[in-house]
């Protein structure tokens, strides 16, 4: 009798480990519905809530362009898929690459004892350190905290464009 009864509750018990069709629908989703990136002011980055976290989009100024480009030696993977030439944006979820953290902005000469900190954003939780343009810093003078673990750049979200000056932003972030 005690077997059947723990076969019962462990049948019970796996059962409830699958998702049903009602918990997959409410899985969170990000959505901005076709902002004007005119209105998005040049140099400041714009950080947007969703339901499913942030994502910052960013119009850099030619001094920014200047200085991301300067930073090449200074990441390790100097590719970055969160830039959109064609509307001279970067768009990009605001967190961690590594366990997931929602990252900080900390602009140019945030960091006394960091002279060299580009500006860019940083976890909290693990110390890692991004540049404006999304990708993870490798040196130690130029990271927030001087932590060089290689992560990847940050993730970016599906981008919709209409007539080169509306956007809609929208997806999950996922993590490895």
């Amino acid at each position: 009798m005690m077997c059947l009864s723990f076969l019962a509750v462990g049948y019970v018990f796996v059962g409830s480990l699958k998702p049903n069709a009602r918990s997959e629908q409410e899985i969170p989703y990000f959505e901005i519905s076709w902002a004007d990136l005119t209105t998005i002011s040049e140099g400041e980055p714009l950080e947007e809530q969703g339901l499913d976290g942030l994502v910052v989009v960013l119009k850099p100024t030619q001094d920014q362009l200047d200085e991301i480009s300067s930073l090449d030696p200074h990441v390790f993977d100097s590719s970055s898929n969160a830039w959109f030439d064609d509307l001279g944006i970067y768009i990009y979820w605001k967190v961690s690459t590594g366990p997931g953290c929602v990252l900080r902005h900390a602009p140019k000469g945030f960091f006394e004892s960091k002279p060299k900190w580009p500006g860019g954003y940083y976890d909290p939780c693990h110390d890692y350190s991004y540049d404006y343009a999304g990708r993870r810093l490798s040196s130690y003078d130029y990271s927030a905290f001087g932590y060089t673990r290689e992560v990847e750049n940050l993730r970016v979200p599906g981008v919709e464009v209409r007539d080169g000056k509306w956007v809609r932003i929208y997806g999950r972030f996922r993590r490895s």
